[in-house]
């Protein structure tokens, strides 16, 4: 008996740091700088812009601005796991030629980020970037769009639930971090919910709060983070939003497959905010 119950307080003690060490290995997979994608000095015909700016933490963190001159909007981008903002330069002509300014940033351990990737490090960065452009790149938390690409979706949703903004735009975005995570892997359905890991990267409640229009946009043919993901989430959401589900693509070629439907889509979305 004695034994039983200290291998079951052990349990307690040990598992929220067990889980979050299982989800850091399973979710992040950072690029650190290569000097041969950081060469790039221009995309869509705007100079790119390095910018650092620090995290609660202190941690020094790195982006890229690139400024439309035709536009007072901005679209602070919180990309996916994988890769570093280098590699999102098509990304962000995309949003460009959509009409707005666009500040992409690297999580702590990505790119010229320093420090280690972890769920609830990443949140306070994407707050961080979001304070860095209201507060020293000058733009006003109203024109602001919050943008975020898979594991990017949960922090732009944590980011839209605490700060105010214009709008939200999300590709391929999953409910909720538990939710993908038990489809993924269903004996994660046992763990109790006390002792998931914080911020759970809950979607579906941030969404339910926010007031301002929503965009999702989802890869019909995505098996990574399926499309019925997406299609909750605009359930959820307010009054005002739109539902883009592109038939042919699936998770990571979302502005690759119709790069014009893609545009034209966010092109029409910043013009009715």
């Amino acid at each position: 008996m004695e034994t039983a119950l200290l291998l079951a307080l052990l349990y307690l003690v040990l598992s929220p740091k067990i889980a979050q060490s299982f989800y850091n290995c399973m979710l992040f997979y950072p690029d650190k700088e290569q000097e041969d994608l950081y060469s790039v000095t221009q995309v869509a015909g705007i100079t790119i812009e390095d910018q650092t700016f620090t995290s609660q933490s202190g941690l020094e963190l790195h982006g890229w601005l690139l400024t439309n001159p035709n536009s007072d909007k901005l679209i602070l981008v919180s990309h996916g796991n994988a890769g570093n903002i280098s590699h999102r330069a098509w990304l962000a002509k995309l949003l460009i030629d959509s009409g707005s300014s666009v500040f992409l940033y690297d999580y702590r351990g990505y790119g010229r980020s320093k420090g280690r990737p972890s769920i609830a490090g990443i949140t306070q960065d994407g707050l961080a970037a979001f304070d860095f452009a209201a507060e020293k790149l000058g733009y006003k938390p109203e024109n602001i769009i919050i943008f975020g690409e898979s594991l990017g979706s949960g922090v732009a949703c944590h980011i839209a639930s605490a700060r105010p903004s214009r709008g939200l735009i999300l590709q391929s975005p999953f409910s909720s971090l538990r939710h993908i995570a038990c489809e993924k892997l269903p004996w994660l359905r046992l763990y109790p919910n006390q002792l998931m890991v914080t911020p759970d990267l809950d979607n579906l409640t941030a969404l339910k709060s926010y007031k301002q229009p929503v965009l999702i946009i989802h890869g019909k043919l995505d098996k990574l983070v399926p499309h019925h993901h997406g299609e909750r989430l605009f359930q959820i959401a307010g009054e005002s939003k739109k539902f883009i589900s592109l038939p042919t693509a699936s998770h990571n070629d979302v502005y690759d497959v119709d790069p014009p439907t893609y545009t034209e889509t966010i092109k029409a979305f910043l013009s009715d905010l």
